[in-house]
C-alpha cells in the first residue's frame, strides 16, 4: 500500500542520525555505542579547542522528540478532540452506483445488417476500454448522448474522439442499419455508470449518514479522485470470495439489491459518504473514537462480512504507525493474524476496504488496501480523517 522529507546539508554524525531516528520512530535514540564515541568527541574537543567549540559541538546535536517539545506542545498532542464522539461501528458491505459523465466501451458485438454480420466499430478500430469523448465534435457524457448523434446522422460517416490510454484519438467510422429493428448503430456495447461494493466503516445514527471504503474512487488513468454528482447505494449479498495471493488481489464477490437503501453524498480522498434512507437494524452497540496519539503498535481487531452474510471480529496487529499529522491516507500499516481469516480470504481482499479497526474497545479506523505482493498485509487510515471529511461535507 509516506516519511518526512528532511533537508540533509551534510553527512550526520551517528549521534545525530540517532537523534533523529529517535524523533521519527520513538525508539531508542541512540545506537549501542554511540553514547560512549560522544563522550570521546566531547572530551577531545574541549581539550584542543575550548569551551566555544563544545558549545558549537552540542548545538549540531538535536535533542530527542521529549526533551525537545516544550510542554504547551507535548499537551496540545494530547488533544482530546473527539473525547464526546460516539458512533456505531459498520462492518457490512454495501454498492455504490453512480454516474461516471464519461461513456466507455464494454465490449464490441456484432449485428446483422442487409443479412450480413458487421461491427462498424471493430472494423474501425475502436478497443474495449476506449472513453467516447465526442462526436462529430460535439461532446458526450451519457448513451443517449451518442445514441441520439447516430440516429441523426444515419448511415453517413460520424467521427469519434474517444480517449485511449491519456491520448484522444479521432477514429471515422459510418453506421448501419439493423436488421432486426431498424435502428442504425457501431457494433459497441456502452457503459456510463459505475458500481462496485465496498464496507461501511460507522455510521452516525442520529443523522443515518455514514462513512465508508477509506478511499475514494478514482480515474483508473490519472489515479484522480472521480467527481460524482449523483450516485445511490444498495445492500449487498456476498455470494462468493476470491482468495487473495502474491500478485493476485483477491476479492468479495455480490449482488445489488434490486431496490436503493440511501444516497451518495460525497466522494472524497479519504472515503466515500452516504445516507442511509431509513434506519439501520441490528448494528450493534456504539463505540468511542479514539484519538490519534492512543492508537497503538500491536494488536487489534478488524470487522467484515463474508460469504456467510454475518458480520465478524477479526484479528490483525497495527504493525507500523505515521503519525504525521498532515497524512490523510495510509495512517496503519495493518497485518492479518486471524487464520479464519486467513482461511477465507488469504488476507486483505478488495472490497474489505472500511473495515473497521478497533483496538482497546474504540474505534481507530479503517482498511484501505492491500499490499499486492502481500495480501496478508494492507494500509489503513486513521478514523479521524473520514471524521473530519464528513464534518465538512455537513
Amino acid at each position: 500500500m509516506p516519511a518526512a522529507a528532511q533537508i540533509i546539508l551534510e553527512r550526520m554524525t551517528d549521534a545525530q542520525e540517532g537523534a533523529h531516528r529517535a524523533q521519527n520512530t520513538g525508539r531508542e535514540p541512540f545506537p549501542k555505542g554511540t553514547v560512549i564515541f560522544m563522550n570521546k568527541m566531547i572530551t577531545k574537543a574541549r581539550k584542543l579547542y575550548g569551551v566555544g567549540v563544545l558549545v558549537l559541538l552540542l548545538s549540531l546535536i538535536p535533542l530527542p522528540a521529549d526533551a525537545a517539545l516544550p510542554a504547551q506542545s507535548a499537551a496540545a498532542a494530547r488533544e482530546e478532540k473527539y473525547a464526546d464522539v460516539v458512533v456505531y461501528p459498520g462492518g457490512t458491505p454495501f454498492g455504490v452506483r453512480f454516474g461516471a459523465n464519461e461513456v466507455t466501451v464494454l465490449r464490441l458485438t456484432r449485428f446483422s445488417s442487409s443479412g450480413v454480420e458487421v461491427s462498424p466499430a471493430a472494423d474501425a478500430g475502436i478497443l474495449p476500454e476506449d472513453v467516447i469523448r465526442s462526436v462529430n465534435g460535439v461532446s458526450v457524457s451519457t448513451i443517449g448522448d451518442v445514441v441520439r448523434a447516430i440516429e441523426t446522422v444515419g448511415e453517413k460517416p460520424i467521427t469519434l474522439t474517444v480517449k485511449r490510454k491519456a491520448k484522444e484519438i479521432p477514429i471515422t467510422l459510418t453506421p448501419e442499419k439493423c436488421d432486426e429493428n431498424g435502428s442504425y448503430r457501431l457494433g459497441v456495447l456502452l457503459k456510463d455508470t459505475s458500481a462496485g461494493i465496498g464496507t461501511v466503516t460507522y455510521i452516525k445514527d442520529d443523522t443515518l449518514v455514514f462513512g465508508g471504503l477509506g478511499h475514494g474512487i478514482c480515474d483508473s488513468e490519472s489515479g484522480k479522485v472521480l467527481e460524482i454528482e449523483s450516485g445511490y447505494i444498495s445492500n449487498v449479498k456476498i455470494g462468493g470470495v476470491n482468495i487473495g495471493k502474491p500478485g493476485a488481489p483477491g476479492e468479495l464477490c455480490g449482488s445489488f439489491d434490486s431496490e436503493k437503501c440511501g444516497k451518495l453524498i460525497a466522494n472524497t480522498e479519504v472515503g466515500l459518504f452516504g445516507m442511509y434512507s431509513v434506519p439501520r437494524g441490528n448494528i450493534g452497540q456504539p463505540v468511542e473514537v479514539a484519538e490519534a496519539w492512543e492508537v497503538s503498535e500491536g494488536p487489534a481487531t478488524i470487522l467484515c462480512t463474508l460469504d456467510d452474510n454475518r458480520r465478524h471480529e477479526y484479528n490483525v496487529e497495527i504493525a507500523e504507525i505515521n503519525r504525521d499529522s498532515a497524512a490523510k491516507t495510509k495512517n496503519y500499516v495493518v497485518k492479518v493474524t486471524d487464520e479464519r481469516l486467513l482461511a477465507k480470504t488469504g488476507g486483505i481482499v478488495q472490497g474489505m476496504s472500511g473495515s473497521p479497526i478497533l483496538q482497546g474497545g474504540k474505534l481507530v479506523g479503517a482498511v484501505t488496501h492491500v499490499m499486492v505482493n502481500d495480501p496478508t498485509t494492507g494500509y489503513g487510515i486513521y478514523i479521524g480523517n473520514m471524521l473530519d471529511e464528513m464534518n465538512n461535507l455537513l
